[in-house]
């Protein structure tokens, strides 16, 4: 997800332009200096096929991978006799270019470093724009600010939370409706504490029994319009579609117990964050479909995308192979050829972001097919913030630890990365005040199936502090509690996770100072200190490809 958030006060401008768009399907021009033979590029469906990127107009994509460019990469990986790989994969959500761009850094940074011949997946899914540039009409629509003040107002009065300038003395609020910005300004630890707090009361209670308290205590019009649109279980809120104040206060019950049911249960996302996220659910802007489908089908596309290029490429020629399956046999070979010469080729795996669902994914593969690649194991699994669901790393990586020498996650304290919002510009943050971790757990994830399923707005990732750090609720579901375990097994500085930004005390391979989560893969290099990476993250990586322990025993 490099790229995503928004750091400079040109893409600022945009995202409060009409134009975004117009933007977006500009000509891109990448400043392409990658040799083909360190990186393979995947197109949306997976495979090494050219292909039209809708968003770029009619021409062909600007980075092409052929079958026969990966056949000539491994030809130079012979010659040079390479016994050093390290794979890295970006980020989601980003066009090519900026895809590219990830994979020279990682190239500029670790090439050589132990004799390291490194790699990069480029995947392009950067339809981004497009989901801000949604999510930003969805919240400027009148009636997301009213279903947003009207459940804001419902929850300060049936929890008692008095807020100075909103609330009255005995906790009412001063308007039936509450302007997001207003609201803004309650967010503090303390006011959150007071909020899970009050909703505590509530845990015993289904969300359906708390949308039946919130009914009863409203006027015969307002149970009146309640009931006419639960009537209709797809009705959502639209200034197109079911039109009046009914709209609102049907909306406006729904989010309010939502939200209730997720503070009493600690699985808010501090209060701005979940009462956006819970007012998107309930959204959708003209003709077009919800906020929340919207954001869940980009995250979905992208996500099978990750899977797909994993695929097996029986009955298939060319380029329309799957790009990382066809990768795969050629490392095969390869690492065969190798170690009947009584050698290894030692293989390393790095991911930000969005970038693990791809090595789960692989994986998933690699588990499926031990009979074809059990002689292949690797020297470290890094991840950089990683998005992905903890149900498909519990399932995919953590079963498969006898095929790694080491697993090492660097992700962000739960303060910092309620602070790194993802619009860095004030007059932006209502389109969402956190970080795009918790955007993708609160709203393109569709909830864990093995959790509380009422709770959708706050599905577990592994690279959230907040997920895996061993605390109430979350450990009470055994998939978190081993998550956790096997994270921090063994104690600080001797367990798997890298908690940045880092103690002073921390040994390098625990060392990071990102507090931005695009600045995980870069640290050190586009900051102030250019001259050194001292501390940084890549110095962390760069410390751990020195350490190699991997058995050379085939399994």
């Amino acid at each position: 997800m490099n790229g995503f958030r928004v750091k400079t006060a040109t893409l600022a401008n945009n995202l409060t332009s009409t134009n975004l768009t117009e933007k977006v399907m500009e000509k891109k021009q990448c400043n392409k200096q990658l040799d083909k033979n360190h990186f393979v590029n995947v197109n949306p469906y997976g495979t090494l096929k050219p292909y039209k990127p809708i968003l770029v107009g009619p021409d062909i994509s600007k980075i092409q991978t052929s079958y026969t460019d990966v056949d000539a990469m491994f030809e130079t990986i012979r010659a040079g006799n390479k016994r050093h790989i390290a794979l890295f994969f970006h980020g989601g959500l980003v066009g090519e270019c900026s895809g590219m761009a990830a994979a020279e850094r990682f190239y500029h940074f670790y090439n050589g470093v132990n004799d390291v011949y490194p790699v990069s997946f480029i995947w392009e899914t950067g339809f981004v724009s497009s989901l801000i540039e949604y999510v930003k009409d969805a919240v400027g629509d009148s009636y997301f600010q009213s279903i947003f003040g009207d459940a804001a107002s419902r929850i300060l009065s049936k929890l008692g939370i008095k807020v100075p300038g909103i609330t009255e003395d005995e906790g009412k609020p001063h308007i039936s409706f509450i302007k997001t910005n207003d609201f803004f300004y309650i967010e503090s630890q303390q006011k959150i504490l007071e909020i899970e707090t009050a909703a505590a009361g509530y845990k015993h209670l289904s969300l359906e029994e708390i949308e039946k308290e919130l009914l009863s205590e409203t006027n015969p019009f307002e149970q009146k319009a309640f009931h006419l649109y639960e009537m209709n279980k797809n009705a959502l809120v639209s200034n197109e579609g079911f039109l009046g104040i009914n709209n609102v206060i049907w909306a406006g019950i729904k989010v309010a117990a939502r939200c209730i049911y997720r503070f009493a249960r600690k699985r808010d996302h501090g209060i701005k964050g979940t009462v956006l996220e819970e007012t998107y659910r309930q959204i959708k802007v003209g003709n077009f479909v919800s906020v929340e489908k919207t954001a869940i089908g980009i995250w979905d596309q992208m996500k099978q995308q990750a899977a797909s290029m994993w695929k097996s490429n029986d009955h298939k020629k060319g380029d329309d192979q799957f790009a990382g399956r066809y990768f795969w046999d050629k490392l095969s070979e390869y690492t065969k050829e190798v170690q009947k010469q009584g050698g290894n080729v030692v293989i390393e795996l790095v991911a930000h972001s969005a970038g693990a669902i791809a090595i789960c994914e692989l994986f998933d593969m690699l588990k499926k097919n031990n009979n074809l690649y059990g002689h292949i194991t690797f020297n470290n699994v890094l991840f950089m913030a990683p998005a992905v669901k903890c149900d498909l790393f519990y399932e995919t990586v953590m079963p498969m630890k006898n095929r790694y020498n080491r697993f090492r996650m660097f992700t962000m304290h739960m303060d910092f990365e309620r602070k790194d919002i993802l619009i860095d510009e004030k007059y932006l943050h209502w389109v969402y005040p956190l970080s795009l971790l918790y955007l993708v757990s609160g709203l393109c994830e569709d909830g864990d199936k093995w959790f509380d399923e009422d709770v959708k707005g706050d599905t577990c990732l592994l690279g959230l502090d907040q997920h895996i750090c061993g605390k109430s609720p979350y450990t009470e579901y055994e998939i978190m509690e081993e998550i956790h375990n096997f994270l921090f097994e063994n104690g600080e500085y001797k367990n798997r996770i890298a908690l940045v930004p880092s103690a002073k005390e921390a040994p390098i391979g625990y060392r990071g100072k990102a507090e931005d989560h695009g600045f995980f893969d870069n640290d050190g290099d586009d900051r102030e200190e250019k001259n050194t990476i001292s501390d940084s993250i890549r110095e962390s990586i760069t410390h751990l490809f020195k350490e190699i322990e991997i058995d050379t025993n085939v399994l």
